[in-house]
């Protein structure tokens, strides 16, 4: 990530964090021109905050010709707990949304005792030129209904 994109990023949570109230996968307008990164933030779904309140960041680049790396790393879940998480075609809320790839691609994030996790995935898709994608984050393994946390993933800039 760069400083250009960190700072944006930063800006971007000051600004939905005084607007007193969250909305699902803020994107990340920001993106350097140059780049070739798809880029979210994800937050909790607002029925939800109060009950949990996880946040992070989610990106998706190329790392072949025909393969894609997808990372998320999130802050403030619960310590110590393992979250799954997958990347989707549509836009967060979506009912019946697919997962890109195989389920099982999709390491979980094991949070640690500050509340934080970062887990990526490998997957077998060509760097998308277009159309809508997010990355969701599941309560547990036994809980995949409910969605701590979701993002929709902006395209980079064209160049």
């Amino acid at each position: 990530m760069t400083v250009r994109s960190l700072l944006a990023l930063t800006a971007l949570s000051a600004v939905v964090a005084c607007a007193g109230q969250r909305q699902v996968g803020q994107i990340n307008p920001k993106n350097s021109g140059s780049s070739t990164q798809w880029n979210a933030t994800l937050s909790t779904p607002t029925g939800m905050t109060g009950a949990v309140d996880v946040d992070g960041t989610a990106s998706l680049a190329a790392s072949g010709v025909s393969t894609s790396l997808v990372t998320v790393s999130i802050t403030n879940a619960a310590p110590n707990g393992a979250h799954p998480w997958h990347l989707y075609q549509g836009s967060c809320g979506d009912v019946g949304a697919t997962i890109v790839g195989s389920g099982s691609t999709y390491p979980p994030l094991k949070v640690d005792k500050y509340g934080k996790a970062t887990a990526t995935a490998t997957l077998p898709l060509a760097l998308p030129t277009s159309g809508s994608y997010y990355v969701a984050v599941n309560a547990s393994e036994a809980n995949m209904q409910t969605v701590v946390a979701c993002g929709n993933l902006a395209r980079p800039n064209a160049t």
